[in-house]
């Protein structure tokens, strides 16, 4: 396996915040030839005030593409803690099929399982398929564009109400990029239900990275996040930034 990115981050938020929605463009890699690689990044954060704060999360992903498939395998998980009392604890598994229909247009297929405390998620499972189209493809530059339908079932913490219910998708992604120096991806979604579209998600995720030399890069992200009608109880706006140290292996 290739290109195992082993990422250390310095955490510049006092809590990390996960969003609902996944960005699944910060976690695709470009191979140049058919194969597998994988990145894993991971971070922790101790901070010492009146009490003690712990937080530290994980990022681990698998790639497999040949000449018309790709697939994608995604875990994270996280927790937060300060004397004893439990902020965060959150977990994911996302796995993606896609298969180029046109050279400009790729099939997706997914589906999802999370839960996150700081959300309010007890559950929440996905199963969606939909269209990836590239919309431009210059030196250094791509522009995409996606769209796909889901079907949702989510539980909430608070009582014993679960729901399922259909939702869409559409997000926009660009990255520039020049080899061997630099790079910025920039992705926003947008996710209101199918039958009513006052009940909606936005949601972004927006990173620089600059290659220090060659095992080294630095790298800041910002991952921001809005719920029109999230669950009683919690808050409809949440934003991280994040600062840190990739090796590149």
């Amino acid at each position: 396996m290739r290109g195992v990115l082993l990422g250390a981050l310095l955490i510049l938020a006092p809590v990390i915040i996960y969003s609902q929605v996944v960005n699944i463009e910060q976690s695709r890699v470009n191979l140049d030839s058919a194969g597998w690689a994988g990145t894993v990044t991971a971070n922790f954060t101790s901070q010492k005030y009146q009490s003690l704060f712990l937080s530290a999360a994980s990022r681990a992903a698998i790639y497999k593409k040949d000449s018309i498939d790709t697939w994608l395998f995604l875990a994270e998980s996280g927790f937060s803690v300060a004397q004893k009392a439990q902020f965060n604890n959150m977990s994911l598994f996302h796995a993606r099929f896609n298969r180029e229909l046109l050279p400009w247009v790729k099939g997706e297929a997914f589906t999802q399982m999370q839960y996150n405390k700081l959300l309010g998620l007890d559950r929440r499972n996905l199963l969606g398929v939909g269209l990836r189209y590239k919309l431009a493809e210059r030196e250094n530059q791509w522009y995409y564009l996606g769209s796909a339908v889901m079907l949702e079932y989510e539980k909430v913490n608070h009582g014993d109400r679960s729901v399922l219910y259909g939702r869409s998708s559409f997000y926009f992604s660009w990255t520039y990029k020049v080899p061997e120096k630099w790079a910025i991806t920039s992705t926003s979604y947008f996710q209101p239900l199918l039958n009513r579209l006052n009940d909606y998600r936005l949601a972004g995720q927006h990173a620089f990275s600059m290659l220090v030399n060659k095992h080294w890069a630095f790298r800041v992200e910002l991952t921001h996040f809005y719920d029109s009608r999230p669950p009683v109880g919690i808050i409809k706006s949440t934003f991280t930034n994040t600062l840190g140290l990739v090796w590149n292996v």
